[in-house]
């Protein structure tokens, strides 16, 4: 882009590129309800959840004299269910997990911006702006998964401090989980799953 005075280049610059993302409004809802009873001397546990998440991913762009602006709205829901037996510390189970509906509705706006005589020789600028506009609304669902897996803990020690006295003390590593499809026979635990916080998935 160049600034003329009396037709004369005085200033040269090159328009500045970029793009920027973000997400607006990221709502994360969970409900999770959890019972444990017995079976003979065996302990069952039965956990069930919902879970909802929304929000508004945006991105915008300048290329040159052209401007981008998408806005993509989006919103999915989770249920699931497990069961499991076993002690605290380690147990084993069945999970199932279902994508009830996910949504995407997106909105993409752009405009040129093309000199077609900058005015300087003949008196009349000419410029030509080309607005578009594009949405499109996709709708996924439901999928699914079922997978057995393992929670276990094991021991470990800390460092404790008994007034003036220090030294080590026993202590346990928060649940890990492992998990393997039973359709695919892959590991890993899904996304979603009731995985505790900090586990490391095998």
């Amino acid at each position: 882009m160049d600034l003329r005075i009396l037709g004369v280049v005085v200033q040269s610059y090159d328009e500045p590129d970029g793009t920027v993302t973000g997400v607006l409004g990221n709502i994360s809802k969970r409900y999770e309800k959890k019972k444990t009873f017995t079976v003979g001397p065996v302990p069952v546990t039965v956990t069930g959840f919902v879970m909802g998440s929304a929000g508004v991913r945006y991105e915008l762009g300048v290329t040159g004299t052209v401007l981008n602006l998408k806005g993509e709205p989006f919103a999915l829901l989770n249920a699931g269910a497990e069961g499991a037996i076993g002690l605290p510390g380690f147990q084993v189970g069945v999970s199932g997990e279902l994508r009830v509906i996910e949504e995407q509705f997106t909105v993409t706006t752009a405009a040129s911006l093309t000199v077609i005589d900058n005015g300087f020789s003949s008196g009349q600028a000419q410029l030509i702006l080309l607005p578009s506009l594009r949405v499109a609304n996709v709708v996924t669902g439901p999928t699914g998964t079922i997978y057995l897996y393992a929670d276990y803990s094991y021991p470990t020690i800390k460092r404790c401090s008994w007034g003036f006295i220090k030294g080590y003390c026993p202590a346990s590593r928060p649940p890990g989980r492992s998990c393997r499809s039973i359709a695919s026979g892959r590991s890993g635990c899904p996304t979603h799953s009731s995985i505790r916080r900090g586990a490391s998935p095998s």
